[in-house]
């Protein structure tokens, strides 16, 4: 069933399983086709594997199968999360010209509140996602959280720069 929460050990027993079943070594006393049948369906397994195996790309993938969101495209985050971040990133800014430990503490603090906030706001909604029930509000709510994740995610990247001033 489509879902953004998973069983991970039954997703990877079925992965391993899959594997084993395609494994293109096990096809190559097989015709050539059969070879690439193998071959396709072992990739779609690898492929299938490491889009569902984490929340962030399991998360797209729905959205997409959904026809919430598009590949490409320009999502216009809200202007109170965009003001929010523009402090965190004038504050990175200055730490880039000034190294203050204790300012960068403060910021990483600030934005590990707003992923955590972010998380448990958005949380149920995950749990909770029935696809028979097709909850476009929910959809979108869950679009909004993947792209301020995102925002998040990077930076936090940019955070990471400033590792030696701890």
């Amino acid at each position: 069933p489509i879902s953004f929460q998973i069983d991970k050990k039954k997703l990877k027993s079925l992965f391993y399983q899959k594997s084993r079943a395609f494994h293109p070594d096990f096809f190559v006393q097989e015709t050539a086709a059969v070879q690439d049948e193998a071959l396709m369906s072992a990739t779609i397994n690898n492929q299938a594997y490491k889009v569902l195996s984490k929340l962030e790309t399991r998360i797209k993938y729905v959205l997409e199968l959904k026809g919430i969101m598009n590949e490409g495209e320009r999502y216009q985050l809200p202007p109170m999360f965009l003001m929010q971040m523009m402090d965190i990133n004038e504050n990175l800014m200055e730490l880039e010209f000034e190294a203050d430990a204790a300012k960068l503490q403060v910021v990483q603090q600030e934005v590990n509140e707003i992923a955590q906030n972010l998380q448990n706001d958005i949380q149920a909604t995950l749990d909770n996602y029935d696809d028979k029930a097709e909850q476009i509000k929910d959809l979108k709510k869950v679009k909004e959280f993947y792209y301020k994740n995102r925002y998040l995610l990077r930076i936090q990247n940019n955070l990471r720069k400033f590792a030696s001033l701890q």
